[in-house]
């Protein structure tokens, strides 16, 4: 299997259980599952790196007509200067909640490789353990994007360009041919880097 780069943007460790359905039932809450054997072990951790913050200063306020209205915080959103070495960048909720409030135009490059903590993971007795899936910031970019990406020697995130394939083969599958062509480059494109990538050790992780 395919190796996938990650970052741990966050401010704590993540561990991460591949959920099945022998093993897991559903939460209290629809973004949680509960463990219900607690012999599995999870898939992987993730350590945690330099943390990547979201920062907001003040930008004025004042009294009008006897009640104190302040202005929007000023937001500046930190931005991983090494990112194309990941394929996803694990932020907190706040940094992406951030994101969308600083207003700022990341490069489509690197806004693609971001992504959440989805469907978190409990003990029987409510622990949280860890999560068991990763959801995107912000939606995957264009077939035409990845394929010249891939055809241009860059460094686009294998895990975007798979949802984006997986997507758009699923309409091919229902009848949807206009992405036909295209969907197969970019499947070409895909099982190449994944054979690139093949090596004993199926991630990579940051120190």
């Amino acid at each position: 299997m395919q190796k996938l780069n990650f970052y741990n943007g966050t401010s704590h460790h993540i561990t991460f259980y591949r959920a099945d359905s022998a093993n897991f039932t559903a939460g209290r809450y629809r973004d949680e599952l509960v463990l219900t054997n607690p012999m599995i072990q999870p898939s992987f951790i993730l350590h945690q790196a330099i943390a990547l913050n979201d920062n907001a200063s003040e930008t004025g306020s004042s009294d009008e007509y006897g009640v104190r209205l302040n202005l929007p915080r000023a937001i500046n959103v930190d931005m991983l200067p090494d990112y194309k070495q990941y394929d996803c960048i694990i932020v907190s909720q706040r940094y992406s909640e951030g994101i969308f409030r600083s207003g700022h135009q990341f490069l489509p490059d690197y806004s693609d490789r971001l992504f959440i903590i989805d469907q978190k993971v409990r003990s029987q007795d409510g622990e949280l353990l860890g999560c068991c899936s990763f959801r995107k910031v912000f939606g995957f970019q264009s077939l035409d994007y990845y394929i010249s990406a891939f055809a241009n020697g860059q460094k686009p995130s294998l895990a975007a360009a798979r949802l984006c394939y997986d997507y758009f083969n699923h309409q091919v599958m229902n009848g949807y041919t206009d992405f036909r062509d295209k969907t197969f480059q970019l499947g070409n494109w895909i099982r190449s880097e994944e054979t690139r990538r093949a090596t004993p050790q199926q991630f990579v992780f940051n120190v």
